[in-house]
């Protein structure tokens, strides 16, 4: 099973109201008394963006719901709720329709819906996890990585624009993940190699880029690195690749950086994030890095930063804690005792009660305290005669064993010792 940071995690800021067995629907709140308050951002962690085939349009993932907005930046509109857990948008060719991975049903399955998010629609079900989902150029096909046959790894299917039964590409034994379409509708796909980054954890490494043509089966290798992490490839419309690629090796990645036809593009940002880059021309590309939307212009070799921001809805349940009185010095009842001896005769039982002995005439349901301090106690314990009750205490500042006379009130230390 590849462990992976591609999964936007979701805000759960309201309840889910769907399960699996109900077909949940993406796109119904569910009701709230609580507290709401609005969090305006201007930047992400992880989060993955497209942009339509007019260049005009951006759609991003934040806080597991998908926004849209203008090239220029501004005011980002929600088009998800919280609870579609929305992730990994891509456009269609035509620029209406929008494809991502949603986990709204406790699975990850493939969802679409029109650009303004409209028209939800789940295109696959079942038991395994569909992810990463992108549109063919001619608009009537979606690939996809899946763990759907059950055999320990992601591979590449795809499936109708419309859904329908999903067909398998790749079977390999280890993952591969991340597909994305050539321009001549073949699939570009990372494989990845099971590599031990710590003692008792293994995890999918992506180390190739593979072009593979969903017809006929062949396969090509693009690239391939010996260490450090490939993830996210895309091309552009005249054969470029674009790929985000992490140096280093085991634990220890460098700061990644975007790379294009095998070189890393100029840039002040050293962190761009693990998601496909989103091709606005043959020299022009946008993708997310350092928390930025960030535009790249590759003949210019300059980088604009589209700012946006977006409100997110925190819902705060409405709780009253309970006062326990902890600092209260007002008479209290005991609810517990501990430790209770019953007396040689039968006719008293010591106990400890909130940090103090007690003395208890059967017959009188009021025990009768016998000590009024500070210190530890416990355990304790009649003499024979039932003259004497031992018990332990701290009050010396170690644990020793002090002996109470309680018709008399007189107090022994039979035994002083420096440690417990």
């Amino acid at each position: 099973m590849r462990l992976s940071a591609l999964a936007s995690a979701a805000l759960l800021l309201s309840v889910p109201a769907f399960s699996q067995a109900t077909k949940p629907v993406p796109g119904k709140p569910t009701a709230s008394t609580s507290k709401t308050r609005i969090i305006t951002i201007h930047e992400g962690t992880n989060m993955a963006s497209t942009v339509s085939p007019d260049g005009k349009t951006v759609i991003l993932d934040l806080q597991g719901m998908l926004f849209s907005l203008g090239i220029e930046g501004g005011k980002a509109k929600q088009l998800t709720q919280p609870t579609d857990e929305a992730a990994y948008p891509g456009f269609a060719p035509d620029g209406k329709t929008v494809v991502f991975q949603s986990y709204a049903g406790g699975t990850f399955h493939v969802w679409k819906m029109n650009a303004d998010g409209t028209g939800l629609k789940q295109v696959t079900s079942g038991h395994g996890d569909d992810r990463e989902p992108r549109i063919s150029p001619d608009g009537k096909t979606i690939t996809f990585a899946s763990d759907r046959d059950f055999k320990g790894s992601y591979d590449i299917w795809t499936v109708g624009i419309d859904g329908g039964e999903p067909k398998q590409i790749t079977s390999g034994t280890n993952d591969e993940y991340e597909p994305a379409w050539t321009p001549d509708g073949k699939i570009v796909y990372v494989s990845a190699i099971d590599e031990e980054m710590i003692p008792g954890l293994r995890v999918a490494t992506g180390r190739q880029v593979i072009q593979i043509d969903p017809v006929a089966l062949t396969k090509k290798t693009l690239v391939e690195v010996k260490t450090g992490r490939i993830d996210s490839p895309s091309v552009s419309s005249d054969g470029k690749l674009a790929y985000v690629y992490f140096s280093g090796a085991g634990q220890t990645l460098f700061p990644s950086k975007l790379i294009v036809d095998g070189k890393p593009i100029s840039s002040k940002y050293d962190d761009a994030f693990p998601f496909e880059a989103a091709w606005i021309s043959p020299t022009s590309l946008l993708y997310t890095t350092n928390g930025k939307l960030v535009k790249a212009d590759l003949s210019a070799k300059t980088e604009t930063e589209i700012p946006f921001t977006a409100d997110i809805k925190s819902i705060r349940p409405i709780f009253k804690s309970k006062d326990y009185r902890f600092d209260s010095k007002l008479p209290r009842q005991a609810l517990g005792l501990y430790g209770p001896a019953l007396s040689p005769d039968g006719r008293q039982v010591a106990f400890v009660a909130l940090n103090q002995l007690y003395l208890l005439t059967i017959g009188n349901p009021v025990p009768r305290a016998l000590t009024n301090d500070s210190f530890y106690k416990q355990g304790p314990m009649w003499s024979a005669d039932g003259k004497w009750i031992a018990y332990v205490s701290d009050k010396d500042g170690v644990e020793n064993v002090y002996l109470f006379d309680p018709k008399t009130g007189e107090e022994k230390h039979p035994s002083p010792s420096k440690t417990t």
